[in-house]
Parts: C-alpha cells; sequence; structure tokens
C-alpha cells in the first residue's frame, strides 16, 4: 500500500522531488506545506528506509503511468509466438487446416512463425517451398503483415508474420468490399458510326 500525504505518519522523513533534487529531512508536516506551495502530494516510495524516502509529486499522474505499464505489460506477456511448420509437399487440406489455426492466432494478437522443413531430396527444388510460402502469404494477406521477408536457414524456410493493426485492417476490409468494375472488352465495343458525306452539287 503506497502512504500519501496525511497517511505519512513517520516522525521524521528525507523528502526528494520529483526531477531527483533533495529537499533534506523533515517532519511530514513541513513537507506537506512544501507539497500545498509547490501543488503537489506527498507520496512514500522508500518506507523501509530510515528515515522513509517521500517524493512531491503529481500523485494522480503516478496513478495513470502505473496503470498504463501494467496494462502494456500484460498485453506484451499475453502476445506469444505461435509456430506453424509445413513441408513443400504439404496437400491443399493440411494447408487450409494450418493456415485457419494461423488466422485464428493473429486474431487473438499472437505473431505467428511459418517453418516450411525440406527433407531429402526436396532439397533439390527449392522452388516448391518458396510457392508455398506464396500461398501461405496470400492465405494471411487479410489478417498478418510479414515481418521481413522470407529467408532460408539450412533446411528450413521461414517467415514471421504479426497481426495487422485495427487500421489496415480496417482498409483492407473496405478495400475487399469495394465493387470491382470488370474492363471493357474492346471486342464489345460498339464501331464508331461514321457519318455519309453529302454529295457535292454541282453549280447550274
Amino acid at each position: 500500500m503506497i502512504r500519501v500525504n496525511h497517511q505519512i505518519r513517520a516522525p521524521k522523513i528525507r523528502v526528494v522531488l520529483e526531477d531527483g533534487g533533495m529537499l533534506g529531512v523533515m517532519s511530514p508536516q513541513e513537507a506537506l506545506r512544501e507539497g500545498e506551495r509547490r501543488g503537489l502530494d506527498l507520496v512514500e516510495i522508500s518506507p523501509k528506509a530510515t528515515p522513509p524516502v517521500c517524493k512531491l509529486m503529481d500523485y494522480g499522474k503516478f496513478k495513470y503511468e502505473l496503470k498504463k505499464k501494467s496494462h502494456t505489460g500484460k498485453k506484451v506477456a499475453s502476445s506469444v509466438l505461435k509456430e506453424i511448420t509445413l513441408s513443400p509437399q504439404t496437400d491443399v487440406h493440411d494447408l487450409n487446416f494450418k493456415m485457419k489455426n494461423s488466422i485464428g492466432f493473429l486474431e487473438e494478437g499472437h505473431r505467428v512463425k511459418i517453418t516450411i522443413r525440406f527433407r531429402g531430396r526436396e532439397m533439390a527444388h527449392p522452388e516448391i517451398g518458396r510457392r508455398q510460402m506464396e500461398k501461405v502469404l496470400d492465405a494471411l494477406k487479410n489478417h498478418g503483415a510479414p515481418e521481413g521477408s522470407m529467408k532460408m536457414e539450412g533446411k528450413m524456410l521461414m517467415a514471421m508474420f504479426v497481426p495487422l493493426t485495427p487500421g489496415v485492417k480496417k482498409a483492407k476490409a473496405q478495400e475487399a468490399a469495394a465493387p470491382v468494375t470488370p474492363p471493357l472488352n474492346p471486342l464489345m465495343q460498339k464501331p464508331i458510326q461514321q457519318k455519309r458525306a453529302e454529295p457535292i452539287k454541282a453549280k447550274v
């Protein structure tokens, strides 16, 4: 529990300022008067020190910063790396199943690492694995963004995906919903009718 202002009961306290400056050792009453003069709260930050250390600060702002840090920490902790492994020969059914799982992970805010593992003679045809990764990129494009480019390490082709930001996701959804006007086939265009020239009348 953080003691603030009149909750501080120690007979003597060491008072510091927000910028790290020292006001020295004094009674809580003296520190409170100094805080009132500056428009700041007296907050106990090291109760076990001798004497306890207190800081003059904006306590409302201090609580907000603590809450913000706690929220950020929870968000980072909840985001984990999910790994999906494929092969150059993964069939359509298995690929669709794993892409569905990958989309679910991205929508939950997790990063996804896709690994295509080559075995034996598959290394002789790396282009097959690259085509497989292109399918992955296409399947995840509306849910995640590649973090860098795909890279080959030993017998593995890897790509990392991060969740789309809400703004990018909204833009992609609007783009997908926009009606597409098919291009006009030149063969279907009506031929331009040329006006027939009027015959020139001879003067009499």
